[in-house]
């Protein structure tokens, strides 16, 4: 029985570097989008509707994974709230009339495709995800 234990210790932080769980993630948009960065602050702005233009004043959409690792890693680390917490955000924007539900998509491929297709539209992929199509603007 303590061996047992002690494996199972042991394994904890294997799984806690898993890639599922490292929480890379990357800001992206297409490559016609004329901006090259943005920080942190930016992107909650975008992500919360409170900014719906980008510095040229060309409108940004923003688009989001439907759940997954990458879906809470993102909005932990940029949006700075829970996907829970995210999710009734919106809700209440769309009940009051002051925003749309936005965009979402069940596979990071179908995001990454969508992204690049459009010029203006940001989303997040995982760290891990190819984007030699995309313009990454930041990454985490």
């Amino acid at each position: 029985m303590i061996l047992i234990t002690m494996a199972l210790l042991m394994m904890i932080p294997m799984l806690a570097a898993s890639p599922a769980r490292a929480g890379g993630v990357k800001v992206i948009t297409s490559s016609s989008t004329p901006v090259d960065s943005i920080d942190q602050a930016d992107v909650k702005k975008i992500f919360l509707g409170k900014t719906k233009s980008w510095p040229d004043g060309n409108p940004v959409e923003f688009v989001v994974l439907k759940s997954g690792d990458v879906h809470e890693n993102f909005l932990k680390s940029y949006v700075k709230k829970s996907a829970s917490q995210f999710k009734t955000y919106w809700k209440k924007q769309v009940f009051t009339g002051k925003g749309k539900n936005p965009t979402s998509f069940g596979s990071e491929n179908e995001l990454l495709a969508y992204v690049t297709g459009k010029t203006g539209v940001i989303g997040y992929v995982s760290a891990e995800t190819d984007t030699a199509d995309a313009k990454i603007l930041s990454e985490q």
